[in-house]
Order: structure tokens, then C-alpha cells, then sequence
């Protein structure tokens, strides 16, 4: 795998997603395993450090924030001129976003713009020689299906609570980027946020929801 991996962190309830963490927890291991470049990760929020600290915590070498308020809530257009600027920056092989719904917006627009590869709902990455084989289930489960990006950059959405969140404490580097969005990326506004089912326990978020 020529370049590294950049993980575009998913913002959640004033720290990271869990399938955030997950998937630095499993570029690191990939890069350790095939050689690649450094694990990088994209921060887009209206107050980053934080969750750069966060990021840190589970082994980001490298860590690009974008800080703005039209970032404080989720639309896929500023979210995704972030990526393309820290895509630019950072020039991965890979670029790994949640699968969650916000996640698979951004995540097809991203690949849209830069004319990639898109795999989806992945649950397993091995390494084989200089390739990545991404594992995804299909036909509500029955089958696993395994791909190889023909592009690079590759864009995939991670599915939460497929990989293990190993905290491994770094120092990043850091980098500021100033991104300036474009009028198409504003267009939508956002009212009113309503939070329903607030005080539940996210599956997503948990760290363990089976075990048999």
C-alpha cells in the first residue's frame, strides 16, 4: 500500500464516535502491517481540540483539523470540502468515514468529487502483499463478500462495532487547515435539532453488544 490512511472523525456528544476510534485502532494496525505511511486523522468541528486530544489517545499521528460553525452541526457539504482539503494535504491511500448515515453522505460525496473508488459497510480489512482486501457482509448477512479498490485513493465506510478501539497514547502532529466552503456547500440550513431518545444507550456506542 503506497501512502497512508486518513480517518475523517465522526463529532459525537462532545468526543468521537466509537466507530471513529475504532477504525484508528484498525488503521494502525494496517499500516503497521503492510509498511504504508502514517495514520492520519480529519477532525471537522466547530471546537477541535478536544477531540484532537481524543484522536491522540488511540494512536493519530497526524491530525488535520478543520474549525468553523458552520461545522457545529452535521451537513455533508462543509464536511466533505474538509476531507477534499485534508485528502489533498495528506494524499492517503486510503480514506476511512463511519458508517453511520452521516458518514455514508459524506463518505459518497467525497468519492464523488474525487472520482474514487467507494466500498461500503466494511467489517474486515486483511493485507495481501501490497493490496487491501475489505470484507463486507450482503444478502442480510448470509454472504461475505471481499473487494479490492481499483483507485486510489480508496473511500470506505467502516460498519460501528466491527473492529476493536485500542487506546495507544502518541504525540500527533498537528495541522490547521483553512478551509473555505463553497456557496453549494452552505446552501442547506439547519432550523432546529431535535434529540429524541436522549439518556438511551447507543449500540452503536457501545463497546460490547454481543458475546456469546
Amino acid at each position: 500500500m503506497n501512502g497512508g490512511i486518513l480517518v475523517i472523525a465522526e463529532p459525537r456528544d462532545g468526543g468521537l464516535a466509537g466507530v471513529t476510534l475504532e477504525s484508528i485502532s484498525k488503521a494502525r494496525e494496517v499500516a503497521a502491517a503492510c509498511g504504508g505511511g502514517p495514520v492520519s486523522v480529519l477532525i471537522p468541528a466547530a471546537q477541535a481540540a478536544p477531540l484532537v486530544e481524543v484522536a491522540a489517545q488511540y494512536g493519530a499521528e497526524r491530525i488535520y483539523t478543520v474549525e468553523s460553525p458552520e461545522l457545529e452541526v452535521f451537513r455533508p457539504g462543509p464536511v466533505i470540502d474538509a476531507a477534499a482539503a485534508a485528502t489533498e494535504a495528506a494524499a492517503p491511500a486510503v480514506i476511512l468515514f463511519s458508517g453511520s448515515p452521516d458518514g455514508r453522505e459524506a463518505a459518497g460525496g467525497l468519492a464523488a468529487r474525487l472520482q474514487a473508488g467507494l466500498l461500503v459497510d466494511v467489517t474486515e480489512v486483511k493485507v495481501d502483499g501490497d493490496n487491501l482486501i475489505w470484507t463486507h457482509p450482503a444478502f442480510g448477512g448470509s454472504l461475505l463478500v471481499e473487494k479490492q479498490a481499483l483507485t486510489t485513493p480508496a473511500v470506505v465506510t467502516v460498519r460501528p462495532n466491527s473492529f476493536v478501539r485500542e487506546e495507544s497514547p502518541c504525540s500527533p502532529e498537528v495541522i490547521p487547515l483553512t478551509v473555505d466552503f463553497s456557496p453549494r456547500s452552505l446552501a442547506a440550513k439547519i432550523l432546529e435539532v431535535v434529540n429524541e431518545n436522549t439518556g438511551l444507550l447507543s449500540l452503536e456506542e457501545a463497546k460490547i453488544t454481543y458475546r456469546k
